[in-house]
């Protein structure tokens, strides 16, 4: 091939004529899937020797002969005739050509002859040709045993997807559709996350191009163009390290979206050059699903189209639109034009492949993660097990033992393509302390045409104990939930008390990591084993009798006195509807004939109480007002001190209104915790902060104390939030943050605010109107909110959940400084609204 190069100007990239390949052989896999058939397509090679004119015709009509087409650039060597090309030009020339190709002609791959050229000229064409265009087909065509040489080193080092031997290529005259071998489709293996190009100018502002440098991670050598941008294939590090004349710079990945075009300042920060353009989400390459929501970004403003059509774009950059896909192959294009009138593109490839997503019944199946109990049980010999699980739609399902030999037949819920088996497991006649393991078995319906069953023998253990085997177990940690059940719910089930240390329960069960213990001769709860020490078998069951109690007014509070000699478990219950505090003692019993009520009480009104069951004690503490400012219940050593809270002293008709008041405002998540991530890239964590700064200099103006309880970008856990928020003496917590959920760009959004405590939940109420007036969409005032932060009864607390981040024009909303100052304006408003009431 050498001897038929022509040398000629940059300036033209013509095409020569059809070239035949054979010999190449891949295979298509769809990702999670099995491999599918090979699939193969007609393949024409142009090589660049004469003019373009041509070549959109010849595309056309190669495409509409089911062609695929790959372009061949010739390109210089090291030399021109009478003069030597400094690289960094050539690769300046070399950029310019393939982003002309790349461009204005539809092909299906790139690629050149590695006779006489530069190696790092190969990275620049793949990588220019991929920042555009990531579905082309890169490849170099060798034909003597140095250049094989220099091929095989390219391909092993993931530099291109394949090379070519000369001598498998013949010219041909015919006709584009004529003669013609095939090539496999799946010939890509080159992603788009491990091409980079990075423009490098401000790290070399008087001298950019020319500069050589290498790259930590393989030593690679690189130079850059007259631009001052290098190029580059690697697999993706967290961080990139650049070795310079100047000294190495970082460069971190952890927030790159492809492709992966940055810009580097000082320091190794990296931001888009314009004009760029981004796919922020998209489907897999091979898909099943017929239609997604394409999103995209660059600079606002811009004029911005998918696939020629003019789309919507945000003031947050993104823009987006449903793509319904064909059959096959699909090429997607988000374009651009800035407000300069400079442009750009992105171009990705997906294959659909249309499917039944329904599961046939047949051969028969179960969803092993469908199966519960999900965890090893110990449990009492009078205990159920549920059991269920999904499988094959409308068979017969069985449940038994090993060891066993009645199986038990199961209900059945028939779905569309499913069916839920459910039974119920006694456990009266294991044998204590025997290990058994649940089988599942499907059997096909009488009539059907597959006779063959399916047993599943499902891995966890099942055993039983007698109740005096259980051990006792002792509280050893603050803060210890005692929950009802075990219910899955994101922040946990739902709480019956945080336990402090020393507290002694019975154990009857164990549920994977938690033990279900004993609170009454009808109650139970669920206290996971890392909370709890196990104690002797000779250990006994506290328990007492109550004979007297009092309550008297202190400097800050009404106090409740409490006889508490030996540890047993207690639970508070807020009643704001009756007015009311209810304490419950497990394991304590009535001699009350003495409850002292001194004068002077503010927020206590009488205490009575009820013996619910032999060994159940509830103490009624009913209140003067259900407008209350917090309540404390802990263990001062023989006695339960509860503390129900003065109001403190504010005058709303001053000029500062909240003086007085100490305030605690947490911004949600921080540090390594982004939280949720916007359209856009926006992380809840930073817009957390900002209104909880924007708040508390609004509270702070108007004369509150303000503790801001995450002060920075740094990690907190939830409960040293929490300890830091009850430790201040703060008379109000409001916790910041930001909502994500539910499918597509515009679908679910608007404002919430959230209480867990019913006593708070009219300042969630009085926050939220204000909220709304703002013009965001109503998502409502939830209750029972199990977040760990504002799940305290010291102080009125609640939390803000902004709008939603993963709502286009919730997020453009919420990314404007301006609109979250109005937002901190209107939960200072409802909190005086609250104010106004309590007062």
């Amino acid at each position: 091939m050498k001897n038929q190069r022509t040398i000629i100007s940059l300036g033209t990239i013509p095409i020569i004529l059809a070239l035949i390949l054979s010999g190449c052989k891949t295979l298509q896999k769809v990702p999670g899937e099995q491999p599918v058939k090979e699939a193969e397509q007609s393949t024409i090679f142009f090589f660049t020797d004469g003019g373009l004119s041509s070549l959109k015709d010849d595309v056309r009509e190669a495409h509409a002969n089911q062609h695929k087409i790959y372009a061949v650039i010739n390109f210089p060597g090291h030399t021109d005739p009478g003069r030597i090309i400094p690289l960094q030009m050539m690769i300046a020339n070399l950029k310019e050509e393939v982003n002309n190709l790349v461009t204005n002609y539809d092909i299906d791959g790139l690629g050149m002859d590695i006779s006489d050229l530069a190696p790092e000229l190969i990275e620049v064409m793949v990588v220019e040709a991929m920042m555009l265009k990531p579905y082309l087909v890169n490849f170099v065509i060798w034909s003597e045993d140095e250049e094989y040489k220099s091929a095989s080193v390219f391909l092993n080092e993931g530099m291109v997807d394949m090379i070519i031997p000369e001598s498998k290529i013949a010219r041909t005259d015919t006709k584009l559709h004529e003669g013609l071998a095939n090539l496999h489709l799946n010939l890509k293996k080159i992603k788009p996350e491990q091409v980079i190009r990075l423009d490098l100018s401000h790290l070399f502002p008087e001298s950019p191009g020319g500069r050589k440098l290498k790259l930590g991670q393989s030593n690679k050598s690189l130079i850059t163009d007259s631009d001052g941008c290098v190029s580059f294939i690697l697999t993706k590090p967290d961080t990139i390290e650049l070795m310079t004349e100047a000294g190495s710079v970082e460069i971190s990945t952890a927030d790159w979206i492809v492709p992966y075009s940055y810009m580097v300042n000082t320091g190794g920060k990296t931001v888009r050059k314009s004009p760029w353009v981004e796919f922020r989400r998209m489907p897999k390459q091979f898909t099943d699903v017929p239609e997604f929501d394409l999103l995209c970004k660059t600079d606002y403003p811009a004029k911005v189209w998918i696939n020629g059509d003019s789309v919507k774009q945000y003031k947050t950059g993104i823009f987006f639109k449903k793509i319904k896909l064909n059959e096959g192959e699909n090429r997607v294009r988000a374009t651009v034009m800035t407000y300069d009138s400079l442009s750009t593109f992105y171009e990705r490839e997906f294959y659909y492949t249309r499917s039944d997503r329904k599961i046939a019944p047949f051969p028969l199946w179960i969803d092993e993660k469908s199966v519960e109990p999900v965890a090893d049980i110990e449990l009492l010999r009078d205990d159920a097990v549920q059991i269920s699980f999904r499988g094959s739609l409308g068979q017969d399902a069985y449940v038994y033992l090993t060891h066993g030999k009645n199986p038990i037949k199961c209900m059945r819920e028939d779905n569309e393509d499913y069916s839920r088996y459910r039974a119920e497991l006694p456990l009266g006649k294991l044998t204590p302390g025997k290990s058994y393991k649940l089988i599942l078995k499907l059997i096909p319906l009488e009539g059907s045409t597959d006779k063959q069953a399916l047993e599943f023998t499902v891995q966890n253990i099942i055993k039983i104990r007698e109740l005096v085997d259980f051990p006792h177990v002792r509280v050893r940690n603050e803060n210890s939930r005692l929950t009802y059940n075990l219910g899955g719910p994101r922040l946990g089930g739902p709480i019956r008390s945080e336990l402090e240390p020393g507290v002694i329960m019975k154990t009857t069960g164990k549920i994977g990591e938690n033990y279900r213990v004993r609170l009454s001769s009808i109650e139970s709860g669920f206290i996971h084993q890392d909370d709890v020490e196990m104690l002797p078998a000779e250990t006994l069951l506290p328990s007492y009798y109550i004979t007297s109690m009092s309550c008297a007014p202190s400097s800050d509070a009404d106090v409740l006195s409490i006889p508490y000699p030996e540890p047993v478990p207690y639970e508070v219950f807020p009643d704001p509807d009756q007015k009311r505090i209810v304490v419950t003692l497990f394991g304590v019993q009535t001699s009350s004939t003495w409850i002292t009520h001194m004068a002077g009480r503010r927020m206590i009104d009488l205490i009575t109480w009820e013996q619910t069951t032999p060994c159940t004690y509830r103490i009624i503490v009913n209140l003067k007002t259900k407008d209350i400012w917090g309540y404390d219940l802990r263990i001062d050593g023989k006695r339960l001190v509860l503390k129900v809270k003065y109001p403190p002293v504010y005058d709303l008709s001053n000029e500062k209104p909240l003086t007085g008041l100490k305030i605690a405002i947490e911004a949600g998540h921080g540090g390594s915790g982004i939280g949720a991530v916007g359209l856009s890239g926006l992380p809840e964590k930073e817009i957390n902060l900002d209104l909880s700064f924007r708040l508390g200099e609004l509270c702070r103006s108007m004369g509150a104390e303000v503790i801001q309880v995450r002060d920075s970008d740094k990690d907190m856990s939830l409960i040293e939030k929490r300890d830091i928020a009850e430790q201040s003496g703060a008379n109000l917590l409001i916790s910041i943050h930001a909502n994500a959920g539910g499918r597509g760009y515009l679908s679910v959004a608007g404002t919430s605010t959230y209480w867990h405590n019913p006593f708070w939940a009219p300042l969630a109420g009085n926050i939220y109107d204000r909220l709304l007036e703002l013009g965001l969409k109503e998502f409502g005032v939830i209750g029972s909110f199990n977040y760990t932060v504002t799940r305290i009864s010291q102080m009125p607390s609640v939390l803000v959940e902004q709008a939603f981040m993963s709502h286009a024009e919730d997020e453009e909303k919420l990314a404007d400084p301006k609109f979250r100052q109005q937002m901190a304006q209107k939960i200072y408003e409802g909190l005086i609204d609250y104010l106004t009431a309590m007062n």
